[in-house]
Protein backbone atom coordinates (compact mmCIF):
# COMPACT_ATOMS: atom_id res chain seq x y z
CA UNK A 1 0.00 0.00 0.00
CA UNK A 2 0.97 3.46 -0.44
CA UNK A 3 -0.48 5.18 2.56
CA UNK A 4 2.58 5.78 4.38
CA UNK A 5 4.85 6.79 1.12
CA UNK A 6 6.16 10.09 -0.13
CA UNK A 7 3.38 11.58 -2.32
CA UNK A 8 6.14 12.88 -4.67
CA UNK A 9 7.44 9.48 -4.95
CA UNK A 10 3.44 7.47 -5.28
CA UNK A 11 1.85 7.21 -8.79
CA UNK A 12 -0.32 9.89 -10.55
CA UNK A 13 -3.01 8.51 -12.37
CA UNK A 14 -2.52 10.42 -15.83
CA UNK A 15 -2.88 9.31 -19.25
CA UNK A 16 -0.03 7.19 -19.60
CA UNK A 17 -0.07 5.63 -16.18
CA UNK A 18 -3.46 3.84 -16.90
CA UNK A 19 -2.57 2.66 -20.48
CA UNK A 20 0.73 1.44 -19.28
CA UNK A 21 -1.29 -0.56 -16.39
CA UNK A 22 -3.50 -2.08 -19.04
CA UNK A 23 -6.50 0.61 -18.51
CA UNK A 24 -8.29 2.06 -21.98
CA UNK A 25 -11.37 0.31 -20.70
CA UNK A 26 -11.07 -1.54 -16.91
CA UNK A 27 -7.99 -0.11 -14.76
CA UNK A 28 -7.35 -2.01 -11.76
CA UNK A 29 -5.19 -0.10 -9.59
CA UNK A 30 -6.32 -1.04 -5.78
CA UNK A 31 -3.98 -0.27 -3.22
CA UNK A 32 -1.21 0.71 -5.82
CA UNK A 33 0.09 3.98 -3.64
CA UNK A 34 -1.85 6.30 -6.39
CA UNK A 35 -1.59 9.76 -4.55
CA UNK A 36 -3.60 11.76 -7.30
CA UNK A 37 -5.66 11.59 -10.59
CA UNK A 38 -4.68 14.21 -13.13
CA UNK A 39 -7.26 15.54 -15.91
CA UNK A 40 -5.70 14.02 -18.45
CA UNK A 41 -6.54 10.66 -17.57
CA UNK A 42 -10.13 11.06 -19.38
CA UNK A 43 -8.86 12.37 -22.36
CA UNK A 44 -6.26 9.84 -22.96
CA UNK A 45 -8.85 7.00 -22.08
CA UNK A 46 -12.32 8.21 -23.46
CA UNK A 47 -13.72 5.23 -22.93
CA UNK A 48 -12.83 4.25 -19.59
CA UNK A 49 -15.47 2.28 -17.85
CA UNK A 50 -14.57 0.80 -14.87
CA UNK A 51 -11.78 2.49 -12.26
CA UNK A 52 -10.43 0.64 -8.81
CA UNK A 53 -8.73 3.22 -6.59
CA UNK A 54 -9.67 1.28 -3.66
CA UNK A 55 -7.05 1.12 -0.87
CA UNK A 56 -4.74 4.75 -2.00
CA UNK A 57 -5.19 7.93 -0.98
CA UNK A 58 -6.78 9.71 -3.30
CA UNK A 59 -8.58 12.18 -1.82
CA UNK A 60 -8.37 16.03 -3.30
CA UNK A 61 -10.37 18.21 -5.24
CA UNK A 62 -8.62 18.29 -8.26
CA UNK A 63 -8.55 14.10 -8.70
CA UNK A 64 -12.18 13.52 -8.11
CA UNK A 65 -12.80 16.46 -10.31
CA UNK A 66 -10.62 14.90 -12.87
CA UNK A 67 -12.31 11.36 -12.64
CA UNK A 68 -15.65 13.14 -12.64
CA UNK A 69 -14.55 14.15 -16.61
CA UNK A 70 -14.73 10.43 -17.05
CA UNK A 71 -17.68 10.44 -18.82
CA UNK A 72 -17.93 6.79 -20.08
CA UNK A 73 -16.95 5.21 -16.51
CA UNK A 74 -19.90 3.05 -15.27
CA UNK A 75 -18.51 1.15 -12.18
CA UNK A 76 -16.21 3.38 -9.32
CA UNK A 77 -14.40 2.23 -6.57
CA UNK A 78 -12.73 4.96 -4.06
CA UNK A 79 -13.04 2.74 -0.75
CA UNK A 80 -10.38 3.60 1.94
CA UNK A 81 -9.17 6.66 0.08
CA UNK A 82 -9.29 9.08 2.69
CA UNK A 83 -12.28 11.07 1.48
CA UNK A 84 -13.84 13.07 4.00
CA UNK A 85 -16.56 16.48 4.23
CA UNK A 86 -18.09 16.31 0.87
CA UNK A 87 -15.04 15.37 -0.70
CA UNK A 88 -17.26 13.77 -3.72
CA UNK A 89 -18.86 16.83 -4.37
CA UNK A 90 -16.89 17.77 -7.66
CA UNK A 91 -18.72 14.73 -9.17
CA UNK A 92 -22.02 16.75 -9.31
CA UNK A 93 -20.43 20.30 -10.04
CA UNK A 94 -19.04 22.64 -13.59
CA UNK A 95 -20.17 21.70 -16.79
CA UNK A 96 -22.94 19.56 -16.43
CA UNK A 97 -23.84 17.04 -19.43
CA UNK A 98 -26.99 16.05 -20.30
CA UNK A 99 -28.12 12.60 -19.80
CA UNK A 100 -27.63 10.86 -23.60
CA UNK A 101 -25.01 13.87 -24.18
CA UNK A 102 -24.80 16.91 -26.40
CA UNK A 103 -23.18 19.91 -27.12
CA UNK A 104 -23.99 23.34 -25.61
CA UNK A 105 -21.18 22.20 -22.29
CA UNK A 106 -20.74 25.91 -21.33
CA UNK A 107 -24.43 26.76 -21.76
CA UNK A 108 -26.71 27.11 -18.96
CA UNK A 109 -28.12 23.68 -18.35
CA UNK A 110 -32.16 25.44 -17.90
CA UNK A 111 -31.35 27.10 -21.65
CA UNK A 112 -29.87 23.99 -23.61
CA UNK A 113 -32.03 22.39 -25.87
CA UNK A 114 -33.06 18.27 -24.88
CA UNK A 115 -33.83 15.27 -27.03
CA UNK A 116 -35.90 12.81 -25.62
CA UNK A 117 -33.19 10.90 -23.93
CA UNK A 118 -32.06 14.15 -22.11
CA UNK A 119 -35.13 14.67 -20.75
CA UNK A 120 -35.54 11.31 -19.15
CA UNK A 121 -32.15 12.11 -16.80
CA UNK A 122 -33.24 15.40 -16.22
CA UNK A 123 -36.26 14.12 -14.80
CA UNK A 124 -34.66 11.95 -12.52
CA UNK A 125 -32.57 14.54 -11.08
CA UNK A 126 -35.45 16.67 -10.33
CA UNK A 127 -34.82 19.06 -13.28
CA UNK A 128 -31.20 19.40 -12.68
CA UNK A 129 -28.28 17.85 -15.85
CA UNK A 130 -26.38 15.10 -14.66
CA UNK A 131 -22.45 15.30 -14.80
CA UNK A 132 -21.50 11.56 -14.65
CA UNK A 133 -24.74 10.36 -16.98
CA UNK A 134 -23.16 6.59 -17.08
CA UNK A 135 -22.38 5.52 -13.78
CA UNK A 136 -23.82 2.79 -11.82
CA UNK A 137 -21.96 1.24 -9.49
CA UNK A 138 -20.13 3.30 -6.71
CA UNK A 139 -18.49 2.16 -3.76
CA UNK A 140 -17.47 4.43 -1.03
CA UNK A 141 -16.62 3.02 1.66
CA UNK A 142 -14.62 2.97 4.44
CA UNK A 143 -14.13 6.55 4.18
CA UNK A 144 -14.78 9.51 6.90
CA UNK A 145 -17.05 11.41 4.40
CA UNK A 146 -19.82 13.29 5.89
CA UNK A 147 -22.28 13.94 2.69
CA UNK A 148 -22.81 12.58 -0.03
CA UNK A 149 -23.20 15.20 -1.92
CA UNK A 150 -21.72 14.52 -5.77
CA UNK A 151 -22.90 11.33 -5.57
CA UNK A 152 -26.17 13.05 -7.07
CA UNK A 153 -24.18 14.06 -10.02
CA UNK A 154 -24.98 10.62 -11.37
CA UNK A 155 -28.79 10.24 -11.98
CA UNK A 156 -28.68 6.57 -13.46
CA UNK A 157 -26.90 5.25 -10.57
CA UNK A 158 -27.94 1.24 -9.66
CA UNK A 159 -25.44 0.55 -6.64
CA UNK A 160 -24.76 2.61 -3.71
CA UNK A 161 -22.25 1.56 -1.10
CA UNK A 162 -20.86 3.60 1.20
CA UNK A 163 -21.21 2.02 4.31
CA UNK A 164 -18.42 2.95 6.67
CA UNK A 165 -18.74 6.30 6.98
CA UNK A 166 -19.80 9.51 8.76
CA UNK A 167 -22.94 10.45 6.42
CA UNK A 168 -25.67 12.07 8.50
CA UNK A 169 -28.68 12.44 5.78
CA UNK A 170 -29.38 10.73 2.78
CA UNK A 171 -30.81 14.21 1.38
CA UNK A 172 -28.43 14.00 -1.50
CA UNK A 173 -29.81 10.77 -2.74
CA UNK A 174 -33.49 12.09 -3.36
CA UNK A 175 -34.99 11.90 -7.34
CA UNK A 176 -31.87 8.98 -7.95
CA UNK A 177 -34.79 6.97 -9.34
CA UNK A 178 -32.50 4.29 -10.72
CA UNK A 179 -31.10 2.89 -7.41
CA UNK A 180 -31.64 -0.99 -6.63
CA UNK A 181 -29.36 -1.27 -3.76
CA UNK A 182 -27.87 0.93 -0.98
CA UNK A 183 -25.69 0.44 1.77
CA UNK A 184 -25.16 3.45 3.85
CA UNK A 185 -24.65 0.48 7.25
CA UNK A 186 -22.48 2.63 9.78
CA UNK A 187 -23.32 5.88 9.47
CA UNK A 188 -24.57 8.57 11.06
CA UNK A 189 -28.30 9.08 9.51
CA UNK A 190 -31.10 10.01 11.80
CA UNK A 191 -33.91 9.73 9.64
CA UNK A 192 -35.60 8.37 6.95
CA UNK A 193 -37.54 10.69 4.44
CA UNK A 194 -38.47 12.15 1.09
CA UNK A 195 -35.44 10.51 -0.32
CA UNK A 196 -36.91 7.78 -1.33
CA UNK A 197 -39.72 9.08 -3.10
CA UNK A 198 -40.60 7.38 -6.27
CA UNK A 199 -37.48 4.91 -5.71
CA UNK A 200 -39.42 2.26 -7.38
CA UNK A 201 -36.09 0.43 -8.21
CA UNK A 202 -34.90 0.06 -5.23
CA UNK A 203 -34.07 -3.55 -3.83
CA UNK A 204 -32.09 -3.71 -1.04
CA UNK A 205 -31.45 -0.73 1.68
CA UNK A 206 -29.31 -1.71 4.35
CA UNK A 207 -28.69 0.97 7.19
CA UNK A 208 -27.87 -0.87 10.10
CA UNK A 209 -25.11 0.68 12.75
CA UNK A 210 -27.43 4.41 12.57
CA UNK A 211 -28.94 6.39 14.55
CA UNK A 212 -32.10 6.11 12.76
CA UNK A 213 -35.38 7.46 15.01
CA UNK A 214 -38.14 7.65 12.53
CA UNK A 215 -38.84 6.29 9.08
CA UNK A 216 -41.51 8.45 7.04
CA UNK A 217 -43.78 7.43 4.97
CA UNK A 218 -42.04 7.47 1.16
CA UNK A 219 -40.82 3.86 2.45
CA UNK A 220 -43.98 2.74 0.70
CA UNK A 221 -42.97 3.59 -2.36
CA UNK A 222 -39.90 0.85 -2.80
CA UNK A 223 -42.25 -1.32 -3.76
CA UNK A 224 -39.62 -3.54 -5.32
CA UNK A 225 -37.53 -3.53 -1.84
CA UNK A 226 -37.35 -7.15 -1.11
CA UNK A 227 -34.20 -6.64 2.10
CA UNK A 228 -34.47 -3.82 4.45
CA UNK A 229 -31.54 -3.79 7.57
CA UNK A 230 -32.05 -1.95 10.21
CA UNK A 231 -30.22 -3.18 13.18
CA UNK A 232 -28.35 -1.75 15.40
CA UNK A 233 -30.41 1.80 15.32
CA UNK A 234 -30.84 1.63 19.07
CA UNK A 235 -34.01 4.71 19.07
CA UNK A 236 -36.16 3.06 16.31
CA UNK A 237 -39.33 2.03 18.47
CA UNK A 238 -41.71 1.68 15.16
CA UNK A 239 -42.43 0.85 11.28
CA UNK A 240 -44.74 3.30 9.92
CA UNK A 241 -47.70 1.85 7.92
CA UNK A 242 -46.42 2.41 4.60
CA UNK A 243 -44.23 -0.02 4.89
CA UNK A 244 -46.83 -2.42 4.35
CA UNK A 245 -46.74 -1.46 0.47
CA UNK A 246 -43.81 -3.43 0.30
CA UNK A 247 -45.44 -6.34 -0.96
CA UNK A 248 -42.16 -8.01 -2.24
CA UNK A 249 -39.97 -7.78 0.80
CA UNK A 250 -38.44 -11.06 2.11
CA UNK A 251 -35.74 -9.57 4.82
CA UNK A 252 -36.42 -7.75 7.70
CA UNK A 253 -33.74 -6.84 10.61
CA UNK A 254 -34.88 -4.92 13.26
CA UNK A 255 -32.30 -6.56 15.59
CA UNK A 256 -30.95 -4.59 18.43
CA UNK A 257 -33.87 -1.79 18.14
CA UNK A 258 -36.12 -0.49 20.39
CA UNK A 259 -39.20 -1.87 19.52
CA UNK A 260 -41.23 -2.62 22.48
CA UNK A 261 -45.09 -3.30 21.35
CA UNK A 262 -46.45 -5.84 18.57
CA UNK A 263 -48.68 -2.69 17.49
CA UNK A 264 -45.44 -1.15 16.60
CA UNK A 265 -45.05 -3.66 14.09
CA UNK A 266 -48.21 -4.18 12.75
CA UNK A 267 -47.24 -3.07 9.04
CA UNK A 268 -46.18 -6.60 8.74
CA UNK A 269 -49.22 -7.96 8.39
CA UNK A 270 -49.50 -6.90 4.89
CA UNK A 271 -46.14 -7.94 3.91
CA UNK A 272 -47.58 -11.42 2.64
CA UNK A 273 -43.84 -12.65 1.19
CA UNK A 274 -41.86 -11.79 4.00
CA UNK A 275 -39.86 -14.75 4.85
CA UNK A 276 -36.90 -13.57 7.44
CA UNK A 277 -37.67 -10.94 10.40
CA UNK A 278 -35.19 -10.42 13.14
CA UNK A 279 -35.88 -8.48 16.72
CA UNK A 280 -33.32 -9.78 18.37
CA UNK A 281 -32.01 -7.93 21.04
CA UNK A 282 -35.06 -5.32 21.27
CA UNK A 283 -37.73 -5.26 24.19
CA UNK A 284 -40.29 -7.27 22.09
CA UNK A 285 -38.01 -10.18 21.69
CA UNK A 286 -38.78 -11.09 25.61
CA UNK A 287 -42.47 -11.36 25.52
CA UNK A 288 -43.40 -15.21 26.11
CA UNK A 289 -45.58 -15.58 23.25
CA UNK A 290 -42.82 -13.06 20.87
CA UNK A 291 -42.10 -15.89 17.77
CA UNK A 292 -45.87 -16.98 18.43
CA UNK A 293 -47.86 -13.64 18.15
CA UNK A 294 -45.66 -12.68 15.29
CA UNK A 295 -46.05 -15.89 13.06
CA UNK A 296 -49.73 -15.22 13.75
CA UNK A 297 -49.43 -11.60 12.49
CA UNK A 298 -47.41 -12.83 9.14
CA UNK A 299 -47.78 -16.44 8.58
CA UNK A 300 -45.25 -16.47 5.37
CA UNK A 301 -42.90 -15.83 7.98
CA UNK A 302 -40.10 -18.77 7.79
CA UNK A 303 -37.36 -17.96 10.21
CA UNK A 304 -37.31 -15.15 13.02
CA UNK A 305 -33.66 -14.35 14.47
CA UNK A 306 -32.10 -16.64 12.44
CA UNK A 307 -34.45 -19.23 14.04
CA UNK A 308 -37.00 -21.45 12.02
CA UNK A 309 -40.40 -20.92 13.05
CA UNK A 310 -44.27 -22.81 12.35
CA UNK A 311 -47.28 -21.95 13.46
CA UNK A 312 -46.91 -22.40 17.40
CA UNK A 313 -43.37 -20.46 17.38
CA UNK A 314 -40.73 -21.21 17.05
CA UNK A 315 -39.20 -24.85 15.89
CA UNK A 316 -35.22 -24.55 16.64
CA UNK A 317 -33.50 -23.96 19.98
CA UNK A 318 -31.92 -20.63 20.46
CA UNK A 319 -28.92 -20.19 18.56
CA UNK A 320 -25.94 -19.06 20.46
CA UNK A 321 -25.74 -15.29 19.27
CA UNK A 322 -23.77 -14.56 16.21
CA UNK A 323 -20.23 -12.59 16.03
CA UNK A 324 -21.04 -9.28 14.64
CA UNK A 325 -22.98 -10.47 11.50
CA UNK A 326 -24.05 -6.78 10.67
CA UNK A 327 -20.80 -6.02 9.57
CA UNK A 328 -20.39 -9.59 7.82
CA UNK A 329 -23.27 -8.73 5.53
CA UNK A 330 -21.61 -5.74 4.68
CA UNK A 331 -18.32 -7.56 3.59
CA UNK A 332 -20.29 -9.52 1.94
CA UNK A 333 -22.10 -6.46 -0.12
CA UNK A 334 -18.69 -5.22 -1.27
CA UNK A 335 -17.35 -8.25 -2.31
CA UNK A 336 -20.35 -8.71 -4.38
CA UNK A 337 -19.61 -5.92 -5.93
CA UNK A 338 -15.24 -7.31 -6.04
CA UNK A 339 -16.32 -10.36 -7.86
CA UNK A 340 -18.25 -10.23 -11.13
CA UNK A 341 -18.83 -6.23 -11.43
CA UNK A 342 -19.67 -6.25 -14.86
CA UNK A 343 -22.02 -9.37 -14.66
CA UNK A 344 -24.28 -7.34 -12.55
CA UNK A 345 -23.90 -4.04 -13.19
CA UNK A 346 -26.34 -4.21 -16.22
CA UNK A 347 -29.26 -6.04 -14.28
CA UNK A 348 -28.74 -5.68 -10.56
CA UNK A 349 -25.61 -3.82 -9.31
CA UNK A 350 -24.71 -5.27 -6.20
CA UNK A 351 -25.70 -8.72 -6.39
CA UNK A 352 -29.14 -10.40 -6.63
CA UNK A 353 -31.64 -11.93 -4.81
CA UNK A 354 -30.14 -13.86 -1.09
CA UNK A 355 -31.44 -17.23 -0.94
CA UNK A 356 -33.08 -18.33 2.49
CA UNK A 357 -29.85 -19.63 3.97
CA UNK A 358 -28.06 -16.31 4.48
CA UNK A 359 -27.31 -15.15 7.29
CA UNK A 360 -30.83 -13.89 8.57
CA UNK A 361 -29.94 -11.02 10.72
CA UNK A 362 -27.27 -8.32 10.70
CA UNK A 363 -26.90 -9.04 14.08
CA UNK A 364 -24.00 -7.66 16.04
CA UNK A 365 -22.80 -6.26 19.24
Amino acid sequence: GGRGGDPDDMPVLDAAFALANGGGVALDLKGKGVSRVDPSLARGCPNLGKLDLGDNVVSDRASIAAIAECEQLKWLSLANCGLGGAGLAPCAEGQAREVGGGGGENERPDKRHRGKHQKKGRKAMGGKACRMPNMRVLNISGNELESLQGVNGMANLGALIANENRVESMEPLSGMTRLNTVVLSSNRVEFIGEELAGMAELNKLSLSHNKIEKIGKHIGECVALKELRLAHNPDLKTLPPALGKCAHLRVLDLSHCAVANFGDVSAIKELTNLAQLSMRGCPIADEPSYARTLVKMCPSLRAIDGRRVGPGGFLDPEKPAEKDGGKENEKKDASALKKTPWERMETNDAGGDEEDEEEEDGDGE
